[in-house]
């Protein structure tokens, strides 16, 4: 759920310069991405929500998770600045993503990317890599939240 928007300003911050470009598709979100600040626990997006944009972390943590019919929380992923988010192979989210701490994130809208990816191959390169580092983040994730000490 987004709650306001803001221009986007170019950030020097060492965290988003040293990060693989693997992480950002050619760097779009950059560039056609709005700053927005979430508070600590605020929601950016919930699960079955239109999957509409694309998340950059700029600054602070984002955990995505689900709450499963039983009642429990199954945590999808962590993420940290210089990691995109957000990206889903239908068109709603699968889970929720909420800020465990003050956060900026750089939001791009989904559709604008996929169109220049259409048109820039290299562009679709780096978007099938940062949906494979998303998948192995969210597969590493779910491997440490999914273990449990023996006898529990």
């Amino acid at each position: 759920m987004l709650m306001r928007t803001a221009p986007h300003a170019t950030s020097s911050s060492p965290a988003t310069q040293t990060r693989p470009a693997a992480h950002a598709p050619c760097g779009l979100i950059e560039a056609m991405g709005a700053q927005i600040p979430f508070a600590r626990n605020a929601e950016i997006y919930g699960e079955g929500e239109p999957a509409e944009y694309v998340y950059k972390l700029v600054r602070g943590t984002v955990r995505t998770s689900k709450i499963l019919a039983d009642g429990r929380r199954q945590i999808g992923a962590f993420y940290f600045p210089g990691d995109v988010f957000g990206l889903e192979v239908g068109d709603e989210h699968s889970f929720s993503a909420e800020a465990i701490s003050d956060v900026t994130v750089l939001v791009a809208k989904r559709s604008t990317i996929l169109a220049r990816a259409a048109r820039d191959t290299s562009v679709a390169r780096h978007g099938v890599r940062a949906s494979a580092a998303g998948a192995n983040t969210a597969a590493a994730s779910a491997r440490i939240t999914s273990w449990q000490p023996a006898g529990t």
